[in-house]
């Protein structure tokens, strides 16, 4: 075997390269879409995870949608000042603010979700079922894999931040 169809040596075969190439095709497309609705993807994931998590945190939703919290700040506020979803401050913790969706933001995020379904089923189309099932399987360890390093890298820099 050649070094140019070698696996681990070849770029444009890593398993990063070839996730984020058909990421980014697939927000390519969604993105027209979702700009008729005033959304972006970001946008689009926020307001799925409100449809599907009655009253939901915004701790939550930064980390159900790996969006910066500050990102999402802003987000959320452009999407409150668009009609689409409310806040509530929780009566026993003035500083915890839960996140639902308007009527017409539940709209929205319905047909949205619908876009994001029908992209789903052209990325998948000719998989078998018993696939797709291994793939998010695969695809869930690699996020166990990725978020334990990460917070083993946070949790490094937090204590070499506390000895200074």
């Amino acid at each position: 075997m050649d070094r140019a169809t070698r696996p681990d040596t070849d770029f444009q075969q890593t398993i990063p390269f070839t996730m984020h190439r058909v990421t980014a095709m697939t927000v390519a497309n969604a993105t027209e879409e979702f700009a008729t609705y005033g959304i972006n993807v970001q946008g689009a994931r926020v307001l799925i995870v409100v449809l599907q998590n009655k009253d939901v945190r915004i701790g939550e939703i930064a980390e159900m949608t790996c969006i910066e919290f500050s990102t999402l700040s802003h987000m959320l506020r452009r999407l409150e000042h668009d009609g689409l979803i409310k806040r509530t401050r929780l009566p026993n913790d003035n500083r915890s603010v839960t996140i639902a969706l308007t009527r017409y933001g539940r709209r929205i995020a319905e047909e949205v979700h619908e876009i994001v379904k029908s992209h789903q089923s052209t990325m998948l189309a000719g998989i078998p079922r018993a696939d797709i099932a291994v793939l998010r399987r695969v695809l869930s360890r690699m996020a166990e894999n990725v978020g334990a390093s990460v917070r083993a890298k946070a949790d490094c820099v937090a204590a070499s931040n506390a000895g200074k």
